[in-house]
């Protein structure tokens, strides 16, 4: 489909050179009957270049090709306006090259601000908040557990990039999974995320989403095709939700169970629960860790939707997979479930790329 697109475009462009040979009397048969002067047969020569360019820009992927892609536009419309009873089909075309555009600065924008909430999110790493080594008070699976992640013979960490292939289902009648790929930063000495997930659903239509845990407070959004929004939630339910998340994706980052936020209590030998205290919010959930120290499972009952009827319910997260990344062994593949009155609703397939450290 892109192909085709980008194919449209470049003979799309050299059509336009048409303009420009009959100005300089090199096409005498030319479809254009209307006499061109050279000036503007400039201009369409120019609209050539333009779409070719914009048709190699757009084919290598760069953001801004929208900027380009407009200029080609208007120059190519405003032409076929001024020619109108001989170039009038051209504008068939042009109406695709309006949707490629607005398509593609929805993904500019989105870039954009996740650059910015990047920014935020990871302002002042110099100065980290203190974290201790001692694990003497915590309870023996979670110390058999830093153990086993190989975490505490590596210095400090503060924040995180983690890159993922999900497959994962947006409602529960849904019968297969949409193919993702997202991006994450999590900053461990100051909590907070910022997830950003590109769906998948069909050659024409993709979902765009972010969700971000910043300053104990917690956002979703969701844009069909980067463009238009579908989703915009936020609210106390959704920040202890966030909190929730964050929480449970410690096992990726095992020196957060050491930060001052986080409170432990033993359960059992293979179970812990942790609590996490952050800007007046709480939140707790229970570690399963297996009979070697490795994290199993997590459960946290959590707001099922953001609307005023919702109610917590179990979710939980298990392990299906380990590797090690950057020396510490983490889990590489999970799944995320509901625990529904209708029966366990696993909507989330997640396998992890790579995970790369910041550390002091």
């Amino acid at each position: 489909m892109r192909y085709a697109y980008l194919f449209l475009i470049v003979i799309h462009g050299l059509i336009h050179l048409i303009g420009w040979f009959k100005s300089m009397g090199w096409a005498e048969n030319s479809p254009i009957s209307a006499p061109i002067s050279k000036s503007v047969g400039g201009l369409w020569a120019l609209a050539a270049i333009l779409l070719v360019s914009y048709a190699v820009i757009y084919g290598l992927k760069m953001p801004e090709s929208w900027m380009l892609g407009l200029a080609a536009l208007l120059l190519s419309q405003t032409l076929i306006i001024m020619f109108w009873a001989d170039a009038r089909y051209g504008t068939i075309i042009n109406v695709l090259l309006l949707i490629a555009v607005l398509f593609s600065y929805g993904e500019w924008q989105f870039h954009q601000q996740a650059r910015e909430d990047e920014k935020t999110l990871l302002g002042g790493l110099g100065v980290p908040t203190p974290i201790g080594s001692d694990t003497s008070g915590l309870p023996s699976p979670v110390k058999k557990w830093l153990a086993r992640s190989g975490a505490l013979k590596k210095p400090r960490m503060t924040h995180g990039e983690i890159r993922q292939r999900l497959q994962l289902k947006t409602a529960t009648d849904q019968k297969s999974f949409y193919p993702a790929t997202a991006e994450q930063i999590t900053r461990i000495d100051t909590p907070g995320f910022l997830w950003q997930v590109e769906v998948k659903m069909n050659p024409l239509l993709w979902m765009r989403g972010r969700d971000s845990y910043q300053e104990g407070k917690g956002t979703m959004n969701i844009w069909l095709n980067s463009l238009i929004p579908v989703v915009r939630e936020s609210g106390p339910k959704i920040d202890e939700g966030a909190m929730q998340r964050f929480l449970g994706e410690m096992v990726w980052f095992p020196h957060q169970a050491l930060q001052s936020y986080i409170e432990w209590e033993a359960i059992d030998e293979t179970r812990a629960r942790a609590t996490m205290n952050w800007r007046g919010m709480q939140a707790s959930g229970t570690f399963t860790f297996g009979e070697e120290g490795d994290f199993t499972r997590f459960e946290a009952m959590r707001y099922y939707g953001a609307d005023k009827d919702g109610d917590r319910i179990p979710w939980i997260l298990t392990v299906q997979g380990y590797e090690e990344f950057d020396g510490v062994r983490v889990p590489s593949k999970l799944e995320a479930t509901w625990q529904l009155d209708s029966g366990h609703w696993t909507w989330l397939k997640m396998e992890v790329e790579s995970i790369h450290f910041g550390m002091d």
